[in-house]
C-alpha cells in the first residue's frame, strides 16, 4: 500500500500545489433547548467542513465512500469507551443487575448526546485540512426553530486532506452498528386480551419486550454501539419511509454526508417481529384453554434494506389452566418469550457473517467512443480482480464519461493494486486505458498512436531517446 500512496501521491503533486478553488458546503443541525449558541455554531461549522470535505475528496477522484466509512467505524470505536465511562456515572446496582434508574434516563440520554456530538466534531481534526474559511450565512426554520444552517465557502488545503485520506483509507472498514431496532406485533386469533388474563395489553407487552432486549443484548456483546431499542411510533415510521426508498437512493445518500442522520437508522439492523396467539378451544367447566402459538421476525439491514435473516416460529400448541389472571399471563408471556430463542442465542454469529460491510469504491473512465468500450472495461477489470470478488458495475453514462461503481471483498490496499493492472490494457482494436494524470480513481480510454513512443522493454521515451524504429513496441 506504501508503494500505492506513493505513486497516487506523485500523481497529486501538481493538483495539491495549485491555488485551491472556494468550495461552498452547507451544514445542518438540529439543537435541542439546553444547547448554547457557541455548541450550536461549532456543530453547524463541524457539518459544514465535512461536506466541503466531501466534495474535495470526489473532486480529487478519491475514494470518498470508503473513507467516510472507515472515518464513521472508527468513531465508533472510540466512541464506546466514553459512553460506557457514562453508562457506569449513571448506573445503579439493584437485586444484583446495574441499569440506569427512570429518573435519570433523561440526563443519561443528554450526556451522552452532547459528548457524542461534542467528540465527533472533534475526531480525526478533519478541521485541519481547511486552510481558509469565511461563513456566508447562519439562519434558522422558521416553522422549525431547532433546526439552523449555515453556508460557508472553503479552500482546502488538499496535501493535508490527502494525509488525513490515507490515514482513514488503510483502517479496516469493520462494519459497526449503532442500534438494533425491535419492533413487536402481537395478533389474537379467537380471543382478546381479558381472556388471557392481560388486563392492561402494554403490561404484557413491555414484560416481554424487556426480557427480550435483555437476552439480545448479551448475545450481540458490542456489535450496536447504542444498544437494542424497542421502537415508538416516531422512529417506527421513519423506518417505513426508508424501507420505502429504493436501493439506489440508500447508496448515494451513504456515500455523501454521512452521520447527517441523528437518529442512527441507517447503520442500524431492523427486527420486525410478528407473534401469532390463536385460541384453539376453552373449557371454562375444567378452567382450562387451549392456545397455540405461532408467527416470526425477519431481521434486515437498514443501510441497504437487505435482508440479514429471518425465523419462522415453530408452532407450538400448550393448554394452560385459568387459575388467575396474574399466573396465565405469566405462563403465556414465558411461552412467547421462548419463541425466537434459538435464532437469538446464535444472533451475534449471523450478523458478523451475513451484514459484513462490503466494501466498494467508485472509478470513472473517460474518452469513451461507445457503451462497449464501457463493458469491454468492466469485462477485464471484473477478471483481473476474481480473487477478491470484484463485482464492477456501471453506474451511469453521461456523454464520454462513465462512473463504475466496483464492490470487493477483502483488504483495501490488494484490491487497489488490482486497479495498477488496468493500465495500458487493450479494450478495443486500437484502444487502450490510461491512468488520468492527476486522479487516481480517474482513467481515460485513448488511441494507441497517441501513446508516447516506447523502447523495447517498455519504458516510455524521453529526451534522451531518439526516435523510436518501426520495432518499437506498444504497450
Amino acid at each position: 500500500m506504501r508503494k500505492l500512496q506513493g505513486v497516487v501521491t506523485l500523481l497529486l503533486f501538481l493538483s495539491l500545489n495549485v491555488q485551491a478553488k472556494f468550495i461552498e458546503g452547507e451544514g445542518k443541525f438540529l439543537s435541542q433547548d439546553q444547547d448554547s449558541v457557541s455548541f450550536i455554531k461549532k456543530q453547524l461549522l463541524s457539518n459544514a467542513f465535512k461536506k466541503v470535505i466531501d466534495i474535495q475528496l470526489k473532486e480529487m477522484g478519491l475514494d470518498a465512500t470508503t473513507f467516510w466509512n472507515n472515518y464513521n467505524s472508527k468513531f465508533e470505536e472510540h466512541f464506546a469507551t466514553i459512553r460506557q465511562s457514562v453508562v457506569e456515572k449513571y448506573e445503579v446496582e439493584e437485586d444484583g443487575k446495574k441499569s440506569i434508574p427512570r429518573n435519570k434516563q433523561d440526563n443519561f440520554d443528554k450526556e451522552v448526546r452532547y459528548k457524542r456530538l461534542k467528540s465527533k466534531s472533534r475526531f480525526g481534526r478533519l478541521e485541519r485540512a481547511i486552510q481558509s474559511y469565511s461563513i456566508k450565512k447562519i439562519s434558522k426554520s422558521i416553522r422549525m426553530p431547532n433546526s439552523h444552517y449555515i453556508n460557508v465557502n472553503a479552500q482546502v488545503n488538499r496535501k493535508k486532506l490527502t494525509d488525513i485520506y490515507y490515514k482513514f483509507i488503510g483502517v479496516s472498514s469493520i462494519r459497526t452498528f449503532r442500534k438494533l431496532f425491535v419492533d413487536v406485533k402481537y395478533n389474537l386469533i379467537n380471543t382478546n386480551w381479558i381472556e388471557l388474563g392481560v388486563e392492561t395489553e402494554g403490561d404484557f407487552v413491555n414484560v416481554v419486550n424487556d426480557h427480550w432486549v435483555q437476552k439480545l443484548t448479551e448475545n450481540t456483546g458490542k456489535i450496536f454501539s447504542e444498544g437494542v431499542v424497542i421502537v415508538d411510533d416516531s422512529t417506527r415510521s421513519l423506518i417505513k419511509e426508508r424501507l420505502k426508498k429504493p436501493v439506489e437512493l440508500l447508496r448515494t445518500a451513504n456515500t455523501s454526508m454521512i452521520d447527517e442522520d441523528s437518529t442512527g437508522i441507517s447503520d442500524s439492523l431492523y427486527m420486525n417481529v410478528e407473534v401469532d396467539i390463536e385460541k384453539e378451544r376453552a373449557d371454562l367447566g375444567l378452567k382450562k384453554i387451549e392456545l397455540k402459538f405461532y408467527g416470526g421476525f425477519t431481521l434486515r439491514d437498514l443501510k441497504n434494506k437487505s435482508i440479514v435473516t429471518y425465523q419462522d416460529f415453530v408452532a407450538e400448541k400448550s393448554t394452560f389452566k385459568i387459575l388467575d389472571a396474574h399466573t396465565l399471563s405469566s405462563n403465556i408471556a414465558s411461552l412467547v418469550y421462548r419463541l425466537p430463542m434459538t435464532k437469538i442465542t446464535s444472533l451475534r454469529k449471523i450478523i458478523e457473517e451475513n451484514a459484513k460491510n462490503k466494501n466498494s469504491f467508485e472509478i470513472m473512465i473517460k474518452g469513451t467512443k461507445n457503451v462497449n468500450e464501457a463493458f469491454s472495461f468492466v469485462k477485464k477489470l471484473k477478471e483481473k480482480g476474481l480473487l477478491y470478488y470484484f463485482e464492477p458495475q456501471v453506474k451511469s453514462l453521461v456523454g464520454e464519461e462513465v462512473k463504475i461503481l466496483v464492490e470487493y471483498s477483502g483488504v483495501k490496499e490488494r484490491a487497489l493494486e488490482v486497479l495498477g493492472k488496468m493500465i495500458s490494457e487493450q479494450i478495443a482494436d486500437n484502444r487502450v486505458v490510461k491512468r488520468n494524470g492527476e486522479l487516481p480513481f480517474v482513467f481515460n480510454i485513448e488511441d494507441m498512436t497517441k501513446e508516447a513512443p516506447q523502447g523495447q522493454n517498455g519504458e516510455q521515451g524521453t529526451k534522451a531517446n531518439k526516435v523510436p524504429s518501426k520495432n518499437s513496441s506498444k504497450i
